[in-house]
């Protein structure tokens, strides 16, 4: 496997992936990571704290998600991959890339991406819309999704 990082200007990140199973087939595939636009705004909904310690155990932010599960091959079916890209979120996504993000704190790489001194997780509760079948008075269901946060690399004040 290999692995690249460019850092060259673009509108926005982009996943590109290419591969041979092991029956010699090739495969391609791309996703751009564009800023999503809507009401994609988290808010805090909480800051814990622990009596005696020093810094915050975690922050929690509300935010609203589209879908639990990552259709979007499913998604391409039904809208253009611009509008899928810029318009559509998941948790699964989400939870993915913050996996990642915390795999390659792990490694060394961006460690002064999402680090913050005296703050040791942050945690996301994602507020998914209602089912169409569902009672009106029915609370919105969510998903949760943690995240260990790391010491930045570089001292801040």
């Amino acid at each position: 496997m290999r692995v690249e990082f460019y850092g060259k200007p673009a509108a926005n990140p982009l996943v590109r992936l290419s591969w041979t199973d092991a029956q010699g087939k090739h495969h391609k595939q791309e996703r751009n990571l564009p800023a999503l636009t809507g009401d994609m705004q988290p808010r805090l909904i909480q800051a814990r704290v622990k009596a005696g310690e020093e810094g915050v155990e975690r922050l929690t932010w509300m935010m609203p998600a589209d879908f639990a599960k990552d259709d979007y091959d499913q998604w391409l079916h039904l809208e253009g991959q611009d509008q899928v890209d810029r318009n559509l979120f998941s948790v699964e996504q989400a939870r993915g890339q913050l996996h990642w993000l915390e795999q390659m704190h792990s490694a060394g790489i961006y460690r002064d991406e999402i680090s913050y001194p005296h703050l040791r997780q942050i945690a996301i509760e994602f507020d998914l819309p209602l089912a169409p079948t569902a009672v009106p008075e029915t609370p919105a269901p969510r998903e949760f999704v943690t995240f260990a946060v790391p010491a930045p690399a570089t001292p801040r004040p």
